[in-house]
């Protein structure tokens, strides 16, 4: 892997993780819950991350079909919940893309990374490797909204459920050592 993709690599395996996470002790219902009027729902933030996926591999050369035809494209306000896929149907996208990404960055070399992006994105660098960084927060940013809105309708967040997880490897490799 070039040097210039290893951090933004990482960033989207460490908020992989903790989207998995978002899965975990929460209903259907909860996900879809719009804790104000247009605020978003964590079925349209996960939906929307996963959508996010696919534009990204596009971007680095992998020609896949995003799913869902553009309903994650816009903010909950303006989307049917009803057009919404269902959570298992939305893991099963992010389970199908992510190893596919996360095994082509390995290709990615030099000169791609440093030739200009396809679009624009709110970066001082135009290239592509700037655009993956963008990519990677963005992901990051809307899991942490993804928790946030655990923490408002009770449900344990996705940092508390990611943190118990590695105390318990932790317990466990110690033990086994």
């Amino acid at each position: 892997m070039h040097d210039l993709v290893k951090p933004t690599s990482e960033i989207f395996k460490v908020s992989g993780m903790m989207f998995n996470i978002g899965f975990e002790a929460i209903t259907e219902d909860q996900s879809r819950k719009q804790l104000a009027d247009g605020a978003n729902s964590n079925t349209w933030f996960m939906g929307h991350l996963v959508t996010c996926r696919y534009h990204t591999a596009n971007m680095m050369g992998m020609e896949v079909s995003v799913p869902w035809n553009g309903v994650f494209d816009k903010s909950i306000g303006e989307v049917d919940q009803s057009k919404m896929p269902s959570l298992s149907e939305i893991k099963t996208a992010w389970d199908k893309i992510t190893p596919k990404m996360e095994a082509h960055f390995e290709k990615l070399d030099a000169d791609f990374l440093t030739a200009d992006a396809p679009f624009k994105f709110p970066t001082e660098s135009k290239s592509n490797w700037a655009a993956f960084a963008f990519m990677a927060m963005h992901e990051a940013y809307h899991v942490g909204q993804m928790s946030h809105n655990r923490r408002i309708m009770g449900v344990e967040t996705i940092f508390s459920i990611a943190m118990k997880k590695m105390k318990a490897a932790k317990e466990q490799a110690e033990a086994s050592a």
